[in-house]
């Protein structure tokens, strides 16, 4: 069973401005290539997610613009993320998950990564994806594990302490 801690009124709407702004970054990947085709913007966008992602066309979802700014496993890990991140500013509790359940869910991908290094027929985008949701959801709600005890009011500041003795 897992454990569901109540996150703060406070922290949670702070939670919900930090789930806004990466809903916004998330949302670039997927408009790159519309924005691309209709401005410099996509171009510089698909060049802002450069360093996250090797953006090879053929392992990239194409909507009918382009493909996307990242690859078909960096959105699920993205998308993924984004919901775990969501996720208790939705419900107000955030599952207590450890390091079982990252190893778990990070299993899917590391057997589709060791399969292509070993020179194994790869996964087609679609479940790529669709295996690294997984992995992006647990490493969301670990985020969002920390960030709401990080956003509490009247957390102690620990640094405060020390720099006093």
């Amino acid at each position: 069973m897992i454990a569901r801690l109540p996150v703060d009124p406070v922290a949670r709407r702070r939670l919900a401005l930090l789930s806004m702004a990466a809903t916004l970054f998330v949302a670039g990947m997927v408009a790159a290539p519309w924005l691309a085709s209709r401005s410099g913007w996509g171009v510089a966008l698909h060049v802002a997610y450069r360093p996250m992602c090797h953006q090879m066309p053929e392992r990239c979802f194409d909507l009918g613009a382009g493909p996307l700014a990242v690859c078909a496993r960096c959105i699920g890990l993205y998308v993924g993320g984004l919901v775990g991140l969501w996720w208790p500013v939705m419900t107000g509790r955030v599952p207590r998950l450890g390091l079982r359940a990252l190893l778990l869910a990070a299993a899917p991908s590391v057997v589709d990564f060791a399969f292509g290094a070993a020179g194994l027929p790869s996964l087609t985008n679609l479940p790529r994806a669709l295996v690294a949701l997984p992995l992006g959801l647990v490493l969301g709600l670990l985020l969002a594990q920390g960030l709401a005890e990080i956003l509490r009011p009247g957390r102690p500041n620990r640094h405060a302490e020390d720099s006093v003795q």
